[in-house]
């Protein structure tokens, strides 16, 4: 779903669209790994953030965002 693997057979569908097609950097998606993915020096809500962060998601949508999840 993330694009660290090629899909090889079937459909990918997000939303019930067709995914296939769509540049994992496009599916508005991200990965958080269990361990050595993180960062040691953020906390839970800033680590589960970050990408929204990179993204230039508003700090106020990203701590809402955060708290939802």
């Amino acid at each position: 779903i993330a694009g660290l693997e090629k899909i090889t057979a079937g459909d990918l569908t997000i939303d019930g669209g067709r995914a296939n097609d769509i540049d994992p950097s496009e599916r508005g998606l991200a990965m958080v790994f269990q361990s050595y993915a993180l960062y040691p020096h953020m906390s839970v809500a800033e680590n589960m953030g970050f990408a929204l962060k990179i993204a230039g998601v508003p700090v106020q949508e990203r701590e809402r965002k955060v708290k939802e999840a």
